[in-house]
């Protein structure tokens, strides 16, 4: 599979960030926070981490949502300040997600920041996901 890259914008220049142990932790959280600060427009993005530790694959889930500036971090609710709003952007299929996160389509990534003359900015976040039943939008930031 060959993945089609292009490079977008965000609208959006903050973020509220939960990590947990699952997606369902995260999400309650993050839905938490955006009540309890009556944000009612907003992106949702995940972010799954995944480690390995001597052949076990341990996932760190985080969530993000887009927030407006001003807002200020609670709890395990971080507020981050997107440094760069720019980002690499790919769609996969949802059966390919999990090599994705493996790491096997590194090459073709590295190959198209090359080629365009691109970096990784990975000051705010590493990358951002939406998911929906067929495919997963890849965000990854550049400067």
């Amino acid at each position: 599979m060959s993945l089609g890259f292009n490079r977008v914008t965000l609208p959006h220049t903050h973020l509220v960030q939960v990590m947990g142990k699952s997606p369902e932790e995260v999400q309650s959280e993050l839905h938490k926070y955006l009540d309890q600060n009556a944000v009612s427009d907003f992106e949702v993005y995940t972010f799954d981490m995944v480690i390995k530790q001597g052949g076990v694959r341990n996932v760190l889930y985080v969530g993000y949502a887009s927030i407006p500036a001003g807002l200020k971090s609670v709890g395990q609710s971080k507020v981050i300040s997107l440094s760069n709003n720019k980002f690499i952007e790919c769609e996969i299929p949802i059966s390919n997600y999990e090599d994705f996160l493996d790491g096997k389509f590194n090459d073709e990534m590295t190959e198209y920041k090359k080629v365009n003359q691109l970096k990784d900015d990975m000051s705010s976040v590493f990358a951002l996901f939406q998911k929906n039943d067929n495919v997963v939008r890849v965000l990854i930031p550049y400067k």
